[in-house]
């Protein structure tokens, strides 16, 4: 499936990008933000502090609640192996690929299954 995933996203960024010598590189970042975007600290719920039934949790630090792990150009260029500068520029491209791979219909209708079944999303 990953292969596959990737092969679909390599063809349609490189159509946008034709021109970019790292797409490769680029693709692999989006996916993994794609696949992982839940914040590491919180584990995606939001919350941190105790387990305690009774003991009232915080608001994450690091998401601030929104339960999402935010890259930096720091982190990215060191899992892309490329330069701050390079990954920095880079940057809207990944994000664009990502906003590409959430906006598939299958995510949608991932979405939607997962509301209609009551599940937490």
């Amino acid at each position: 499936a990953y292969a596959r995933l990737k092969r679909v996203t390599m063809k349609t960024f490189t159509e946008r990008y034709p021109r970019e010598t790292l797409a490769e590189r680029v693709v692999e970042q989006a996916i993994h933000e794609f696949c992982g975007p839940q914040c590491i600290e919180c584990e995606g719920t939001g919350k941190v502090g105790a387990l305690d039934l009774g003991a009232p949790q915080a608001v994450c630090p690091v998401c601030n609640g929104t339960k999402i792990r935010r890259y930096s150009d720091a982190t990215r260029a060191a899992m892309m192996s490329c330069s701050y500068g390079k990954t920095k520029h880079l940057a809207h491209k990944i994000a664009w690929t990502v906003a590409w791979l959430l906006s598939s219909p299958d995510v949608r209708a991932n979405i939607t299954m997962n509301i209609e079944l009551e599940r937490n999303t």
